[in-house]
């Protein structure tokens, strides 16, 4: 499967327009655990839509990228945008919207 990555700017305006909610429950500091630190991206966990949906999960980490495997695609997200909610990671996209955004940026 042939990895896309996606531009950093559209990751960051749609983590920009994220609800306060989620900004606020991603942040540094114990969390209610008493661990110190915000919560770990690694390979294997599942990443969400903001309606709670899944949309792929972490296939690997590449410095500050972590690579989305959707199923249908392979898409570069950066770490820096993955926040999270209630079932856990949560980037700003529906699987949809990152799949139709990953095919528009492969070369052609």
């Amino acid at each position: 499967m042939r990895r896309n990555m996606i531009g950093l700017a559209a990751i960051a305006v749609g983590a920009f327009l994220a609800a306060p909610a989620l900004a606020e429950q991603y942040q540094s500091g114990p969390p209610a655990g008493g661990t110190e630190g915000t919560m770990q991206v690694k390979p294997g966990d599942t990443v969400y839509d903001p309606g709670g949906e899944p949309v792929g999960t972490i296939a690997s980490i590449e410095g500050d990228t972590a690579i989305l495997a959707t199923g249908n695609v392979n898409v570069g997200i950066p770490i820096s945008a993955i926040s999270h909610g209630e079932k856990g990671h949560v980037i700003t996209m529906t699987k949809a919207e990152l799949e139709a955004a990953a095919k528009s940026d492969a070369p052609k």
